[in-house]
């Protein structure tokens, strides 16, 4: 038995017998491989079905940083169906990468098979009014680097970094695909390994990946707003162009 199995297994006594706790699933960089000394132990407590709370938390153990989430089933599976809205499934890689500690009822096994599921089901796309949304932002975001560009701004690498994060969000939308999370977007578009440790496929447009890339490597401001501009102009060419000048959406009033 490994140390941190050893700092897992003396975190886990006082749950283990408590009458609401079902199941236990540990996942993350342990289960997976390759943990660094930043790496957390992320343990699932299950709970039955009844459990009208949930908790989340940190404990330390010799030296191991334990990171866990409590839910009753039902509060998982409102975690699938929100993540999956909003274009991402972190919470279902999670349970079918996990090892299974404990399961008294089958609902931890039952939860590893939805999450499967959920991983197989397509993403919705943007609707037409968020698309023209969408693409107006675009042109505002690539608009307003310009111009702080050019007052020099030290605004402007916030400002850039921030709006490569929003085109990648759009535009992995507009293709029904996973919004890649920030700390490991680079990897996902370069590295086969870490794409296949966390159940990703190849990023469905490679040109797209290719300029990407290259926007977030260039440390130059020039060279970046070049990029970001090349890389917009290629969004509004692949999303049926965009023209400002006469451009207007009518949306129905929010009022609460």
């Amino acid at each position: 038995m490994e140390d941190w199995e050893i700092a897992l297994l003396s975190f886990l006594k006082p749950w283990k017998n408590r009458q609401e706790v079902i199941g236990f699933l540990v996942c993350g960089s342990y289960i997976t491989g390759k943990p660094s000394k930043h790496s957390d132990i992320d343990l699932h407590i299950i709970t039955s079905h009844d459990t009208d709370w949930r908790e989340r938390g940190s404990k330390f153990i010799d030296g191991y940083h334990i990171e866990y989430f409590v839910n009753p089933p039902k509060q998982i599976r409102a975690y699938f169906k929100k993540y999956h809205r909003d274009h991402s499934l972190d919470p279902q890689t999670m349970f079918i990468t996990g090892k299974i500690l404990y399961d008294k009822t089958g609902s931890v096994a039952q939860l590893k098979t939805e999450a499967k599921n959920w991983r197989e089901k397509k993403f919705n796309g943007l609707e037409d009014t968020s698309l023209i949304i969408q693409k107006y932002a675009l042109w505002d975001a690539l608009d307003n680097l310009q111009d702080i560009y050019e007052k020099k701004s030290k605004s402007f690498r916030y400002a850039y970094y921030a709006a490569l994060r929003n085109v990648l969000e759009f535009y992995s939308t507009y293709l029904k695909w996973e919004v890649y999370s920030p700390e490991r977007v680079y990897e996902y578009f370069t590295d086969p390994l870490v794409l296949k440790k966390y159940l990703q496929t190849e990023y469905p447009d490679p040109v797209f990946g290719e300029m990407f890339v290259k926007a977030i490597t260039v440390d130059i401001e020039y060279e970046m707003l070049v990029s970001f501009e090349e890389l917009a102009d290629y969004v509004f060419e692949q999303t049926d162009g965009f023209e400002i000048d006469g451009w207007v959406v009518r949306t129905p009033l929010e009022l609460e």
